[in-house]
């Protein structure tokens, strides 16, 4: 069995979207300091590094975070590799694709994940992502789960539309996924949220994990 780690690690390098403030770190206690124990107090944002969007993140009124089912957030995952040459996911390219619609769960690996290796400190926009018609054709196919590794599941001139698309029909949104070792394939994933209350997002310990 392998494990594979698809989290971003968080430090108060790890980028974040244009305006949002980076992760901060400060210590509460410290030995050092001459108190009895180490203690830090960690400040950053729910779309922090590797995340996931409820459907309140773009809806006003839509389900927070606690509501989704953790059997939504784990199982089997296909991953799916885009031509590094993509800058828009939309229908017509998934349409080419190999999409088994018997699993639900659905992670995109484009040129993004090369990113994370050579430039994993800098904020981007050019990032590869799905359009309004991508999305569509997705909540048609009755997934509940999908994921990329780049900062937004929308391409970045249109970044609500495909949002409300796929949150409209309740599909999980996985963003800032590290991909980079990841082949694709079939896995089973494990997708941990915080446990976090009326929020419209979480990051998470995510894993994918291939039976030999």
């Amino acid at each position: 069995m392998e494990i594979i780690d698809i989290t971003l690690p968080i430090s108060e390098r790890t980028p974040v979207w244009a305006g949002d403030n980076p992760p901060e770190f400060r210590s509460a206690a410290s030995i050092k300091g001459g108190d009895l124990y180490n203690s830090t107090i960690v400040t950053l944002g729910t779309h922090t590094g590797t995340h996931i969007d409820a459907p309140r993140h773009f809806i006003a009124d839509g389900a927070t975070l606690e509501t989704i089912p953790l059997a939504q957030l784990t199982g089997k995952t296909q991953v799916v590799e885009i031509d590094e040459d993509v800058l828009a996911i939309t229908a017509e390219i998934l349409s080419n694709l190999d999409l088994n619609t018997d699993i639900h769960k659905l992670l995109f690996k484009t040129r993004n994940s090369n990113l994370w290796v050579e430039d994993p400190y800098s904020f981007r926009k050019n990032f590869t992502a799905l359009t309004a018609d991508g999305a569509a054709f997705l909540a048609e196919k009755n997934f509940e789960f999908v994921g990329i590794d780049s900062f937004s599941i929308s391409v970045f001139s249109d970044l609500a539309e495909p949002h409300r698309i796929l949150m409209d029909k309740g599909i999980v949104v996985l963003e800032n996924a590290d991909l980079h070792l990841v082949n694709p394939g079939v896995y089973t994933m494990m997708c941990l949220p915080l446990p976090f209350i009326g929020v419209e997002a979480s990051p998470v310990r995510a894993v994918l994990i291939k039976d030999e």
